[in-house]
């Protein structure tokens, strides 16, 4: 279901799923399964389209342009609730 959501650009509704799909693969594979892995990134992924405000293409050029330690601090940020701009900023 994330997929769909995502592919349909309700990027909250697909960020909610695939963190269902995390829970999951953490308890029933670990957190080292290739599975678990993917599912982080897509968690990752969801937090980044959401803080940006950027589509795709967008998205793909900004990671590959930043420092892994940058998008990290920035996921770390939205995740408490501040995105990149210092707002306020909560996921329904």
């Amino acid at each position: 279901m994330a997929g769909v959501y995502q592919a349909l650009g309700d990027y909250e509704k697909a960020l909610e799923y695939y963190e269902k799909a995390l829970t999951v693969f953490k308890a029933e594979l670990g957190e080292n399964h290739p599975d678990t892995q993917s599912a982080q990134e897509s968690v990752e992924i969801m937090k980044l389209y959401l803080m940006t405000g950027l589509n795709e293409d967008q998205l793909i050029e900004m990671i590959q342009n930043t420092p892994p330690e940058v998008l990290q601090e920035r996921i770390q940020l939205f995740s408490n609730g501040i995105n990149h701009t210092g707002d306020n900023h909560s996921v329904s």
